[in-house]
């Protein structure tokens, strides 16, 4: 269990060290709790791109895909209020059965990328579209993908609301021994 706790640490410190030689990039907050976040130009797509995109989307995985891909470039354009609706949605669920009036969603600096990426403590994983670091502070999502292995699609806005429940079960429960244990957006009363 340390093992994996140092290791995350480890990986955390590498990713924020990192984060500080890359350029300067636009910090913004969401409009009602204040969450900081850099979206890295997701939240500012242009039609023109979209659809761009979208017809190469298509053409390799099909109209259901690039219609998602549609769907969800749009959301992120609202993205800051969309981390606020998230928020709102777990803290609720939450607070069914645990007090989390005393987490602050200011806490969180959520960072948006463009492809999904791997963490040295789950070497299992080949693809990661999120996670939270083991402060429950920072967050990487990443903004859009097709997982073909799985046939999955994700993007950042509910992977958002996975992670933000991922970081109330830390900062509430702590850590989970295992990837499978973690509550994201399921029922933390169960």
């Amino acid at each position: 269990m340390n093992h994996i706790i140092v290791r995350a640490f480890a990986a955390t410190c590498l990713l924020l060290a990192m984060s500080a030689l890359a350029p300067a990039q636009s910090v913004k907050q969401s409009p009602r709790y204040k969450i900081t976040y850099v979206a890295n130009g997701w939240d500012e797509l242009t039609d023109q791109y979209i659809e761009k995109r979208a017809r190469k989307i298509e053409r390799k995985y099909g109209s259901d895909v690039a219609s998602d891909w549609r769907n969800q470039a749009r959301r992120m354009r609202e993205f800051g209020s969309w981390l606020d609706e998230k928020w709102e949605a777990r803290v609720e669920a939450w607070s069914r059965c645990t007090y989390v009036g005393d987490v602050s969603p200011r806490r969180f600096f959520v960072v948006v990328e463009g492809d999904p990426f791997r963490l040295p403590q789950y070497p299992e994983l080949s693809q990661v579209w999120g996670t939270v670091d083991t402060s429950a502070k920072y967050v990487r999502l990443t903004a859009w993908a097709f997982i073909k292995s799985r046939g999955w699609v994700v993007n950042a806005i509910d992977t958002w609301e996975w992670e933000a429940g991922n970081a109330l079960q830390i900062l509430k429960r702590g850590l989970p021994n295992d990837v499978n244990r973690e509550i994201g957006s399921g029922d933390p009363c169960r």
